[in-house]
């Protein structure tokens, strides 16, 4: 497949990058393999660029799920005719619930047919037809002098339009974090571990633009206004990433069965102290050891998230109740009504302040002089 990087390039490309000769390590299965420290060097720019340039991506996909997920209840009621207990709050978990459940299958995609760049690049054309068709779909006659759709055609194309978001959701959140991971990952852990904190600040930035900003636009005018901001948006750093694809490091995608890696591992006993080492190639199995370490790494990760889920829970009934709560509040301070979804942006801004805070004094603290080592499980804890 054109695209990737199948052979060893020395010294200086036209990316702009220096990839020394200890970058490129082997090439198993016709997958590029990095190896750990190697001096691939970026400049000060590069640094910067490469990442922003992936993360914009991301940015302006938050910002219009947040968008739709914040006015879909209205939306349901004012434009598709439902009442708000029996319309509003099915969309909203329809929806929000397809786009969870996709990331899974867009990381399959992304590891077993088009590797994680086409796949950002394909879920990303698919996110800005899916907005485009929402935004046909909720012109509001009583405030546009335009001809709008029939109740019937509008229920069709909210149901498209939502279907093509939740679906592109799952390939852009499943890979555009990774992907940038892999770009950096030369650096060392300490600038993957940087890159992930300023990762998850643009998140809930996008997150909060949509909730703060655009939802404004968007009560004030119709729904499709307030889309058409992280349309424009994501339509220009989607030309972009494209634009950058000879810069970018992509590898190989590969399909490996886990269920032959659980069998093959557990038909033979070990004491390599890794989960499934008995499918490793030099223990008479089919694997390669960085597969089966890298598998059993996923495991280990996976026992992680089933306490996340629990974290995840919380936070998804925070943000389904909070706005019935504002519609039932006294939102007055004083004269000044405050609009609803001002509510919602409550745990994006403490996020926004959270992240430079830990970033740049926290863990600069701990860490003063190696006096303390504040490895993941502790920072977590």
């Amino acid at each position: 497949m054109s695209g990737y990087n199948n052979k060893p390039t020395m010294a200086y490309d036209n990316s702009g990058f220096d990839r020394g000769n200890d970058y490129y390590d082997n090439f198993a299965g016709g997958r590029l393999h990095v190896k750990r420290g190697a001096s691939r060097q970026l400049g000060p720019v590069a640094r910067v660029l490469v990442p922003l340039t992936i993360m914009s991506i991301e940015v302006f996909e938050r910002m219009a799920y947040f968008t739709i997920a914040g006015g879909i209840l209205h939306y349901s009621v004012l434009n598709l005719g439902y009442n708000m207990h029996s319309g509003g709050i099915l969309f909203l978990a329809l929806f929000s619930g397809g786009a969870y459940l996709t990331a899974p299958l867009g990381g399959y995609i992304a590891d077993a047919f088009l590797g994680r760049f086409y796949t950002i690049l394909t879920s990303a054309f698919i996110y800005i037809a899916g907005l485009a068709v929402l935004i046909a779909g909720s012109f509001d006659s009583s405030k546009l002098n335009l001809d709008t759709f029939e109740l019937g055609q509008r229920n069709i194309m909210a149901i498209a339009g939502l279907s093509l978001v939740a679906l592109a959701t799952g390939g852009i959140k499943a890979n555009v974090g990774p992907f940038g991971a892999d770009q950096i990952c030369s650096l060392g852990d300490g600038t993957v571990t940087s890159y992930f904190n300023w990762y998850y600040f643009v998140i809930n930035l996008g997150s909060a633009s949509a909730v703060m900003g655009v939802s404004h636009l968007q009560s004030e005018m119709f729904m499709g206004s307030g889309l058409m901001v992280p349309l424009c948006g994501m339509a220009v750093a989607l030309l972009v990433f494209a634009g950058m694809h000879k810069v970018y490091l992509k590898y190989r995608p590969e399909r490996y069965n886990m269920c032959k890696i659980m069998c093959q591992g557990c038909s033979k006993c070990t004491y390599e102290g890794i989960c499934c080492a008995g499918s490793m190639e030099r223990f008479g199995g089919t694997y390669s050891e960085q597969v089966v370490i890298g598998f059993s790494s996923a495991l280990k990760a996976a026992l992680l998230a089933i306490f996340l889920t629990f974290v995840w829970i919380g936070i998804s009934m925070f943000v389904f109740i909070t706005p019935y709560q504002s519609m039932r509040m006294d939102r007055y301070v004083g004269s000044l009504e405050v609009p609803e979804y001002v509510y919602k942006a409550f745990p994006r801004l403490a996020v926004l302040l959270a992240i430079p805070l830990l970033a740049l004094a926290i863990l600069p603290l701990f860490s003063y002089r190696g006096k303390f080592s504040l490895t993941m499980p502790r920072m977590i804890g």
